[in-house]
Parts: C-alpha cells; structure tokens; sequence
C-alpha cells in the first residue's frame, strides 16, 4: 500500500496531467533512429521487434518453450541452503547462481524489446522504417 498522502496524490496527477498536455511527439525520424540506437546497444535482432505472425491455426502450445527447463512454479526453498563451511563451491552451487543470473538477464532483455515494441507500435513504425539505411540496416 501507498504511504502517499491524498495531497501528494493529487500533486502527481496534476504534474502528470502537465506532462501529458505537453508532451511533444517525436519526429518519425528521431523516433526510428532513437529505436535503431537502442537495438543496437541491446543486440537486438530483427526478429525481436518484429516476431513473425503465429498462424492461428497452428497448435498454441507448440510455441511455448521454457528455455531453463524447469518448472516456472518451482520456488527453491531459502531456508534450506546449505551455507558452505569448509571453504568449497560445488559445481552445482556454480551452475545454479548462472542459472540465476541468465534467468535475471533474460527478464530484463524481454522487458526491453517489449517497451521498444510499444514504442514501435506508438510511433507506427514499421520494419522498412527501421532496417532501411539505418544502422540495423543487413
């Protein structure tokens, strides 16, 4: 729950208010070269921005793939770690803080190619804007 007061409420919606009347738009330019630089430093590919079309008629289940192989509801328990004493890490210790770290690195590079996907669709770009004489250009 918010400890905001009603006051302070109210404060950020009226400059929120503010920043939606006067928000400017982007030239078409800028805003297809604003998405090129931030593909570019994200590596992102073609295919991150513009997926192709799932057929409809395919089956739904056939795309999902969990590329840890895990089970998405499994939740270690915390307060069964072993806390090492002798001054080793096991292998699989190793393998399962990479495992963390890939999976934190993967949430976050989903995250940015959703927002520049939101923002391709805000500016309606398209993929010709973006790989036509620009830097992600083949």
């Amino acid at each position: 729950m918010s400890t905001c007061t009603i006051t302070e409420l109210k404060a950020k919606r009226d400059a929120l208010d503010k920043r939606i009347a006067n928000h400017q738009p982007l030239a078409h330019s800028a805003a297809v070269n604003k998405v090129c630089a931030f593909a570019t430093e994200r590596g992102m590919t073609e295919d991150d921005l513009f997926p192709a079309p799932i057929d409809p008629d395919a089956d739904p289940y056939a795309f999902i793939e969990d590329e840890s192989g895990r089970d998405p509801e499994y939740e270690p328990f915390p307060e069964f770690i072993y806390q090492d004493t002798f001054g080793y890490t096991f292998m699989a210790d190793l393998k399962e803080q990479h495992d963390k770290l890939d999976a934190e690195l993967q949430a976050i590079q989903h995250e940015a190619i959703e927002r520049v996907r939101t923002f391709i669709s805000e500016y309606k770009l398209t993929k010709e804007d973006i790989y036509r004489m620009t830097c992600l250009a083949k």
